[in-house]
């Protein structure tokens, strides 16, 4: 009989701690709190940058960029001023981790980032946060005047040549600007619209200086990095996939919730069946897996080791870490429709092959789930979905298509019922349609 898998929390060490206040400074400080930026000013900026290299930490945000070198490639600007995005935006449908981690130690964020100005040689920071968060802002200056008041920023941070000032820019909840160059348009006032970029965001980026735009999850996990070392951490997981990851678990399951969980350690199955208390109602018809961008799966494939490397083997993405479950009653046609209404609205429309390729995906799903769909009109959508990821500007475009093409590869024979106008699940409307 096999263990039952269970969190294993870095991250989220204080979040059922008896007791504790997320919102004091004093808590976490009695938690081991900024210990870590304290260890940073003692031992160098240089040395904080080798560590999270070797720590092999990957971004949380759906990329997986290794983090190292980002910071190694904006700490190489020297003489210039630069720039710290943390990216709060988390638009991905079904995510919800880094909401999570702000609402239960905020400081743990807060303490990331100004480690990583100092590794950098940065001095202004932003929070660009999710315009369907109204409610964290006001937050985060409560706690930016708590961390003022104890020395841990502003200037002269814990008697340091170092200062930081850390601003909140609200967003307007569009989609793309988790994309990190449509952030930086946001920022700077203009549209949240995808560019194409010329140079590397850690040469010329927000406002045309160097920037380092990371995650929430990924910067959460720099204390422990500095306090335990790069290859402690480098330990903990796969050699390709190490630490831990945030599952957002949510669907048909009986605890839907945020877990942390060690990467490559247990299945999505287990993930589901140990964490998530199983399927509610009915069997499992479906999983989407990394989110809105991720794919349909069907439930056999829920045996994959919850890693990056399994995933990329199966041609899959963790993503930003979503599981999604659906039961047995659920139609895997009319979710990928579902999905793809939410790209078709959500593309910012700067270029032609997300634009007009997010509505014919839409169109072709919805006289697929009406009973009017046919192969020649499926096989012209996988034909322009190929060409959405070759050509569109950013990664919206380029993965907008990817719930319609699991659907086409995982679903064949619900698909061909489909197109002979038969629904299995008695969920689809046919004899409606677009066209």
């Amino acid at each position: 009989m096999r263990e039952l898998v269970r969190e294993r929390r870095i991250i989220l060490e204080n979040r059922s701690r008896e007791g504790y206040d997320p919102r004091s400074i004093d808590d976490y400080i009695a938690s081991g709190g900024y210990s870590a930026l304290k260890s940073a000013l003692e031992r160098g900026s240089r040395w904080v940058v080798n560590e999270v290299s070797r720590s092999r930490l990957r971004g949380r945000g759906g990329a997986g960029f290794h983090t190292g070198f980002k910071w190694e490639s904006v700490a190489m600007q020297r003489g210039r001023k630069k720039v710290l995005i943390a990216n709060f935006d988390e638009g991905e449908e079904g995510t919800f981790k880094d909401r999570t981690i702000v609402e239960s130690d905020p400081f743990k964020l807060i303490e990331g980032m100004t480690i990583a100005a100092y590794a950098m040689g940065i001095d202004k920071a932003f929070i660009y946060n999710r315009g369907e968060y109204p409610f964290f802002p006001p937050l985060f200056e409560s706690l930016f005047e708590q961390a003022r008041d104890k020395g841990l920023l502003g200037k002269g941070i814990l008697g340091r040549d170092f200062d930081l000032e850390i601003e909140v820019v609200k967003g307007a909840g569009a989609y793309v600007c988790g994309e990190s160059s449509a952030i930086l348009r946001s920022i700077e006032g203009y549209a949240g619209q995808a560019q194409i970029k010329e140079t590397r965001t850690a040469v010329s980026g927000l406002f045309s200086l160097p920037t380092c735009v990371n995650n929430v999850e990924t910067l959460s996990n720099i204390p422990y990095i500095v306090l335990e070392g790069g290859e402690n951490y480098a330990s903990i997981g796969t050699r390709q996939s190490t630490g831990t990851r945030i599952v957002s678990l949510s669907g048909d399951v009986m605890r839907p919730g945020a877990y942390e969980v060690e990467m490559g350690k247990c299945t999505l199955g287990e993930i589901v069946e140990d964490l998530g208390g199983g399927v509610s109602g009915k069997e499992i018809g479906c999983a989407l897996i990394g989110g809105a961008s991720g794919s349909l799966v069907p439930p056999h494939k829920l045996d994959m080791n919850y890693s990056m490397e399994d995933a990329e083997k199966r041609g899959l993405t963790l993503g930003s870490g979503v599981i999604v479950i659906f039961n047995e009653s659920r139609c895997p046609v009319d979710l990928a429709y579902n999905l793809s209404g939410f790209f078709a609205h959500e593309s910012c429309g700067k270029c032609t092959p997300c634009r007009t390729g997010t509505h014919h995906i839409m169109r072709v799903l919805s006289n697929l789930r009406g009973g009017k769909g046919d192969e020649k009109e499926l096989k012209k959508a996988l034909d322009i979905a190929s060409v959405m990821d070759r050509a569109s500007i950013c990664g919206l475009g380029k993965t907008a298509s990817t719930p319609f093409r699991s659907l086409m590869m995982n679903f064949e024979e619900v698909v061909d019922l489909h197109v002979r106008g038969e629904c299995p699940r008695h969920v689809c409307p046919m004899g409606g349609g677009d066209r």
